[in-house]
């Protein structure tokens, strides 16, 4: 049997410590770099996640249209052409309101800006800024001859018609306001004393709108 030296021993001894810190070492480096590995995959994955959360809310805010009037795409309404039930029916205005907004109007023979509206009692800044969202003014176009509509026609602009006179007049004016504003032509049939051949006397300087 063959027996070792003491050197041999040693040099032998010496080899398998290197071994196996060496094995150490290499399973010591593989369970790092896989300690890395998964952090990293980690954070991407949780940044992928981040992204999938942020990018419909910031699809939402680009492709959500923008209100105009605090209504969605709902024109604005004319404040020289609105009736009363137009104006009645519109969030935070009311009848009382419409009705002081179609008096001024009357007075003034039209609005020429909506800053009018601040002379109305009960119009705060609040309310007239609410107000700007729903409505507009508009001018009869270039070259037009202007009718009368027959929706905000004061009295004396009523009887102010061809074939028509202080009786006529008032009775117009009584079934506009009884009925809220006229629809169309054919509410005017129903007023006593306006008959076929008066209507076509005054029917070219009027309108109903």
């Amino acid at each position: 049997m063959m027996r070792l030296t003491t050197l041999e021993k040693t040099t032998f001894g010496m080899m398998g410590g290197m071994i196996v810190l060496g094995v150490f070492l290499l399973v010591f480096q593989i369970a790092r770099e896989r300690s890395e590995n998964l952090h990293t995959i980690g954070g991407i994955d949780r940044i992928s996640r981040l992204t999938e959360r942020e990018v419909p809310e910031k699809s939402q805010e680009h492709d959500e249209p923008e209100e105009e009037n605090g209504f969605g795409s709902l024109p604005k309404l004319n404040l020289n052409t609105a009736t009363l039930a137009q104006l009645d029916a519109l969030p935070g205005i009311g009848k009382m309101m419409a009705e002081r907004i179609i008096d001024l109007r009357k007075t003034k023979k039209g609005f020429k800006s909506l800053a009018e509206l601040k002379e109305i009692k009960g119009v705060s800044s609040k309310k007239f800024a609410q107000l700007k969202r729903v409505l507009t003014v508009a001018a009869p176009d270039a070259g037009e001859p202007r009718r009368l509509n027959l929706n905000f026609a004061s009295l004396d602009e009523l009887e102010a018609l061809p074939g028509v006179g202080p009786k006529l007049a008032r009775a117009i004016y009584d079934a506009r306001n009884a009925k809220g504003g006229f629809r169309s032509v054919e509410d005017l049939e129903e007023i006593p004393g306006l008959t076929e051949k008066k209507y076509k006397l005054f029917e070219a300087l009027v309108e109903i709108r």
